[in-house]
């Protein structure tokens, strides 16, 4: 079900077509979305390093949110012209669909909880292994609409689990990342593995809850996306709120890193908007295929030299054939 916010221009395209504008969308954002998130956290500013997620988190889903706010209330305007011009308005006029305030928390909660873990986790483990569970993403998404129905097509279950065991294959080599001293204690520290599990776990139910409202409630994208950043943002915000006051004042201290996240959040805002427009036309398993390709993407880029944000260099037989296998 295509709804009204999603507008007439991509209901008339094609679905092949559609999803390659879409993903794309997804893929041009975040990949240099991703590239800036690796320069804020890793470069050194006068010797110090940023280490705060959940402010940046919370402002990106807050920029989203304010535009999608936007884009429901033109989405709202065009809906009252189409029922005020009907022939028959009782008979033909178009209801706006809604979600209890429940389902929104509970869409809010598994979003924030998932970015905030995945985050968080990096306290513990090196990036590689981040990365690691990050391209098993569609696996609980799969498994849980499998379980709790959303999703009943065998085949586009077997693809996520195809994909995924491509992505987990290239990059196979980064379980010999064996750091020393410090850097070990955070490797080994068990807490970042349960952060990284609970994102997982927290993407599964998420995916399941979006695609009910996507079609069961047929919300429209710019709704359900409004009030699910807005909700996210602000529990983001509570639960992080003792990091905006160092965030502000290495802010004020190394001004360099301003416009590295400013084009952090506006980038992040934008790419959310692809992603609740291709939740809205083909569901959460496509999008946590489409997230965890456009990891894969940008490692290509890093083994090739283009993106300058892992240690990973060289394409082996290895990576080469799980290239083909992800591409296939």
């Amino acid at each position: 079900t295509i709804s009204a916010a999603s507008g007439s221009f991509l209901s008339r395209i094609h679905p092949g077509i559609k999803i390659v504008l879409l993903t794309g969308g997804v893929w041009v954002c975040f990949i240099y979305h991703g590239l800036l998130k690796e320069r804020i956290w890793k470069t050194k500013f006068d010797g110090e390093s940023y280490q705060w997620a959940g402010p940046l988190t919370s402002s990106m889903l807050l920029f989203s949110c304010i535009g999608a706010f936007l884009g429901d209330f033109f989405a709202d305007k065009k809906l009252e012209k189409q029922n005020k011009t009907s022939e028959e308005k009782e008979k033909k006029q178009v209801p706006k669909a809604k979600l209890p305030l429940y389902f929104l928390l509970i869409l809010a909660f598994f979003n924030i909880s998932s970015q905030l873990c995945g985050e968080s986790a990096l306290k513990y483990v090196p990036f590689p292994v981040q990365v690691m569970f990050k391209c098993c993403k569609a696996v609980p998404v799969a498994i849980v609409g499998a379980i709790g129905g959303t999703i009943k097509s065998k085949n586009q279950i077997i693809n996520a689990m195809l994909i995924a065991a491509g992505l987990v294959l290239f990059n196979w080599d980064i379980w010999g990342f064996k750091p020393k001293g410090a850097e070990a204690e955070k490797a080994t520290d068990n807490m970042g593995y349960i952060l990284l599990c609970g994102a997982l776990i927290s993407d599964g139910i998420l995916g399941f809850f979006e695609d009910i409202a996507s079609f069961k409630y047929e919300v429209s994208v710019f709704y359900l996306m409004k009030w699910m950043t807005l909700f996210s943002g602000i529990l983001g915000t509570i639960f992080s709120f003792q990091d905006f006051g160092p965030t502000i004042a290495f802010i004020t201290k190394h001004e360099e890193i301003f416009p590295m996240i400013i084009n952090f959040i506006l980038l992040g805002g934008i790419g959310q908007l692809f992603i609740y427009l291709t939740l809205n036309e083909f569901g959460a398993l496509l999008v946590a295929i489409t997230t965890t390709t456009r990891k894969f993407v940008t490692i290509i880029l890093s083994v090739l030299g283009l993106a300058g944000v892992s240690n990973q260099k060289g394409f082996t037989n290895l990576k080469w054939f799980a290239f083909i296998w992800v591409m296939l």
